[in-house]
Order: structure tokens, then sequence, then C-alpha cells
């Protein structure tokens, strides 16, 4: 988003073309942008466990999430009440 702001809307503001160009940088780097964002997120929650509550709710938080994402996210999908 930043990237979007601060280069390319100065660059094509008068341009005709600008949703165009918009859209397609947008499209062509927000793979970028999701893996990096959600890679800081994932590091700064797992810092913020660690520091907040020790290392043992650490690897509990972890445990909890693994098997949620694992074990009970496709029973409750594949479930009849979703």
């Amino acid at each position: 988003m930043l990237f979007l702001v601060f280069v390319v809307s100065p660059l094509v503001r008068k341009l005709s073309i600008r949703d165009k160009l918009f859209q397609g940088v947008g499209r062509r780097f927000s793979l970028f942008g999701t893996f990096g964002t959600l890679s800081m997120l994932a590091v700064t929650g797992l810092f913020n466990v660690y520091y907040l509550l020790g290392l043992s709710n650490l690897v509990f938080v972890v445990f909890v999430s693994l098997a949620h994402d694992v074990y009970f996210g496709p029973i409750a999908v594949n479930s009849p009440f979703y």
C-alpha cells in the first residue's frame, strides 16, 4: 500500500490510464505484500506471546493453533451446521 501511495500515485496522477495502472501494480505486487504482512504478523504475535506470557505458554498457543488448523477446522467445515 505504501508503495502505491508514495511511488505510483505521484507518477500516474495525470495519466489517462491511471485506473488500469493502479490495478495492474496492485495485482502484480499483492503476493509480496500478502506474504510480507502475514509473516510480520506471525513473528510479532509469537514475540508478544513469548515475552508477555513466557515460553511454556508459547508452546501451548502454537499447539492449540495447530490443533485448530489441522484437526478441528476441517471437522467444523465438514459438519452439517456449517
